[in-house]
């Protein structure tokens, strides 16, 4: 088996944006990171790290983490064991700091297991999360109409913003004037009745519709482009 780590976002979406794709109710959450990380790598912070294991031509895990964020893990089909095993020695090997581990229940807990052994660590449950995945939509009958944002509609487009990342993360990091490059790029839209009621951001990262009063929001991702960087034979 061999690790790869890679320096550029589209190199590592090359290799494994299908993946990402064919599980994007699973894995869209790093898709649109590593979209985004592709026009500033440093979005989030220190410097990435994206890494895979291959056994010869296939594909088995795929990681991705954004320090101090947690990790994240994607697998192929039926991963082995033994890429989990090797990734976590490559991650220790090289003093990654791991605050948290994302992935299915299964790999999630194989993982901190290893790491555990390696790291002299220990760990606890954090949230358990279920994915719903609508497959067949209704459209309704609505009324009002859809328009594209304006730097006027950015003090309700901010707080919305704000609410959607404490729904997720039980707190907001989400500063004034957030959404203004949004907004500028020509990518922030509404649906006023006939004040604004929903928003969409497009572009290639994230689509995010939030509902009043209930902020209640959907999450896609669309793609880009990019081949490997590093590797270190297991």
């Amino acid at each position: 088996m061999e690790y790869t780590e890679y320096k550029d976002p589209k190199d590592f979406l090359a290799v494994t944006r299908h993946v990402f794709e064919e599980k994007e109710s699973v894995y869209g959450l790093m898709l649109g990171i590593s979209l985004r990380l592709t026009e500033n790598l440093f979005h989030y912070g220190d410097r990435p790290l994206f890494a895979t294991i291959t056994d010869g031509d296939e594909l088995e895990l795929v990681a991705l983490m954004t320090p101090p964020h947690k990790l994240q893990i994607a697998v192929v089909g039926n991963c082995r064991t033994e890429a989990v095993g090797l990734f976590a020695s490559e991650m220790h090997a090289a003093h990654w700091a791991i605050p948290a581990v994302l992935a299915e229940e299964t790999v999630a807990a194989l993982f901190s297991g290893y790491w555990n052994q390696l790291a002299g660590t220990r760990n606890r449950a954090g949230m358990r999360q279920r994915i719903y995945e609508i497959r067949a939509v209704t459209m309704p009958e609505s009324s009002g109409s859809f328009r594209q944002a304006t730097l006027d509609d950015m003090d309700i487009a901010d707080k919305w913003a704000s609410s959607f990342h404490a729904d997720c993360f039980g707190e907001s990091e989400t500063k004034q004037g957030a959404t203004k490059p949004i907004i500028e790029a020509g990518e922030l839209f509404l649906w006023v009745d006939p004040f604004p009621v929903s928003m969409t951001a497009g572009h290639f990262y994230y689509v995010i519709l939030f509902g009043v009063p209930s902020f209640r929001y959907a999450r896609t991702v669309q793609r880009d482009d990019a081949t490997q960087v590093r590797r270190i034979q297991a």
